[in-house]
């Protein structure tokens, strides 16, 4: 097992590559990331990388990345951890293990440009139980009309913050235990820490890590009030 990159007050970011580290990791209560889609944005592909599973050449966005890379995390994760919740896009939805409900976050005014016209429906697949109704509590939404966008930190894709905070809510309890296999710029664990959650990050590019480690450094506010959680 690799030393972490970062720990600090439940919050452990590993710098390495997550086919390496994944199966080391302990059964957790939420796996909850936003993988590379396999669509070819170019502004993933940044140097060349052999991962653990022989699948070799540049970490990128490519198919042959994701049903390699991606596709076995995901699977791994649905095998071992409680809950798997990951964004993905309209175009490899097919590729990805069947989950058990997909919801969505809806921007009216934003999205890509796609074969249909704009695209404004950034999908989420769930894996596992809903963890609200395992307990009893009621159905809750597992979609969200939003219209916020996330600022610019170095990453070329980081999801709003807003969002992952929705998801953290949603999908886990204050305590519980989250992964991001694909970390990139922390927001997962940033969500995570602002809302009482330990979590765990793994990245394999170090100028991402940095980056996360940098957001997770600044002042936290109190969030409960926005939970709604008793």
């Amino acid at each position: 097992m690799i030393e972490p990159y970062y720990q600090h007050n439940g919050i452990t970011i590993y710098h390495g590559d997550c086919l390496e580290v994944m199966p080391h990791l302990e059964p957790v209560d939420l796996v909850l990331t936003d993988p590379p889609y396999g669509v070819e944005f170019t502004g993933k592909v940044n140097k060349d990388i052999k991962h653990t599973n022989g699948y070799a050449n540049k970490i990128g966005d490519d198919l042959v990345f994701f049903k390699n890379v991606v596709i076995e995390i995901i699977n791994g994760a649905i095998s071992k951890h409680k809950r798997v919740v990951s964004f993905m896009s309209n175009k490899n939805l097919m590729e990805m293990p069947k989950p058990n409900d997909i919801g969505c976050f809806y921007v009216q005014f934003g999205g890509r440009v796609g074969p249909w016209g704009f695209g404004s429906v950034n999908l989420v697949l769930f894996y596992g139980k809903d963890p609200f109704l395992s307990r009893g509590m009621g159905s809750r939404p597992n979609s969200w009309f939003v219209n916020e966008t996330a600022p610019k930190n170095g990453h070329p894709c980081p999801k709003p913050i807003g969002w992952m905070k929705k998801l953290v809510i949603r999908c886990s309890f204050p305590g519980e235990i989250i992964i991001d296999p694909f970390m990139g710029s922390g927001t997962t664990l940033v969500a995570a820490k602002e809302l009482n959650r330990k979590a765990i990050g793994i990245e394999i590019e170090e100028k991402y890590c940095e980056i996360a480690v940098r957001r997770l450094s600044q002042e936290v506010f109190d969030f409960k009030s926005m939970e709604g959680e008793k």
